[in-house]
């Protein structure tokens, strides 16, 4: 019997570790950014999870709108929950980093999206939950990646 405890222990290991073996990560700093709380968002699918990342003035005016007009100077990582007919629905940023496998390198962004609970009382409009950081400088991949604290992807693209 400990011969079968040992073998599963073996291949949990395995199985965890699969997914990154010879990746390599890189933190990238980042501060948040305000962000209305409400209203509509135009970038992109509606529905499901979107990224942009505003890296130059064309990007950041395609983004200003999703920041109350203005989108600040620098690189802007705006992060967006499918739009809702409810407020409620949170979006934070968790991390940012560049993850090189193979000699390839991605921006992965991690987020959490919250709904607020079933029986909640909430105002019906329609918005977009969303969340901006701005990003540290220095070199950043144009693939990325999206994915929730599970590790799921959420959504890829490049910018």
């Amino acid at each position: 019997m400990p011969r079968v405890a040992a073998l599963a222990l073996l291949l949990t290991a395995a199985c965890s570790l699969a997914g990154t073996a010879g990746a390599a990560t890189r933190p990238i700093p980042f501060v948040p950014v305000d962000a209305p709380a409400i209203g509509t968002c135009d970038v992109g699918s509606t529905s499901a999870a979107r990224l942009l990342l505003a890296r130059d003035a064309a990007s950041r005016a395609e983004a200003a709108p999703c920041l109350g007009g203005t989108a600040p100077a620098g690189r802007v990582l705006l992060v967006l929950a499918p739009d809702s007919s409810a407020a409620g629905t949170t979006v934070a940023v968790r991390r940012v980093e560049v993850v090189s496998i193979r000699g390839q390198r991605t921006l992965r962004v991690t987020a959490t999206f919250a709904a607020p609970p079933a029986d909640a009382l909430l105002a019906q409009v329609l918005t977009t939950p969303r969340a901006a950081v701005r990003l540290a400088a220095g070199s950043l991949p144009r693939a990325w990646t999206l994915v929730d604290e599970a590790g799921s992807i959420l959504a890829r693209g490049r910018a």
